[in-house]
């Protein structure tokens, strides 16, 4: 059945991890403190979790990835929503199997959004792998190629561009706050 969870500790969160695909709505309710406390991706969530933007699931450290995937959830399954989260301090280390990582979810084929991640990806392995895809929310976002497939149908088909493609269209990245402007665009 579904069900709406308070999450009020760290134990919350891992019991969260065990309800994560039963379509449960799951409610930050104050900050979070992980130090010392590995972390193992959720996978599939299908879900909702919904953060208060005053709250912070902080230290967390992640080195295990599930299916290939890595972030605080390996995988966000279609339908499923993350909305809020702010995480901080993140420590993830991609594994010899990690394919795709990022600090909120390895791949994305749901909605991620509000959310903030402050923290570091790295690898311990002396040659990345050509194929690992790494973003700093999340490393892969699975409807992107349809969606930019259904654009060019779009265009091709007549439909009027809302993008002004004279001038300079991509922006001045040397400036910080474009930088984050362009990352959101090509994100989400």
């Amino acid at each position: 059945a579904e069900g709406q969870w308070e999450i009020w500790t760290s134990l919350g969160l891992y019991n969260m991890a065990k309800n994560a695909q039963a379509g449960d709505t799951f409610v930050l309710m104050q900050d979070i403190d992980m130090a010392g406390a590995l972390w193992t991706p959720i996978e599939n969530v299908n879900g909702n979790l919904i953060a208060s933007e005053k709250y912070t699931v902080s230290n967390m450290k992640i080195t295990q990835s599930v299916n290939g995937n890595m972030g605080f959830f390996a995988s966000i399954a279609e339908g499923g929503n993350v909305y809020r989260l702010n995480l901080a301090d993140m420590n993830v280390i991609a594994d010899k199997n990690t394919t795709s990582v990022g600090l909120i979810a390895g791949t994305c084929a749901g909605t991620v959004d509000a959310c903030t991640a402050i923290g570091f990806v790295t690898d311990d392995r002396a040659q990345l792998p050509e194929d690992l895809k790494v973003g700093g929310l999340v490393g892969t976002i699975i409807p992107a190629a349809l969606l930019v497939l259904l654009g060019i149908i779009y265009l091709i088909g007549g439909g009027k561009s809302q993008m002004d493609f004279g001038g300079d269209f991509f922006p001045d990245i040397t400036k910080l706050d474009n930088l984050v402007l362009a990352s959101g665009i090509f994100l989400f």
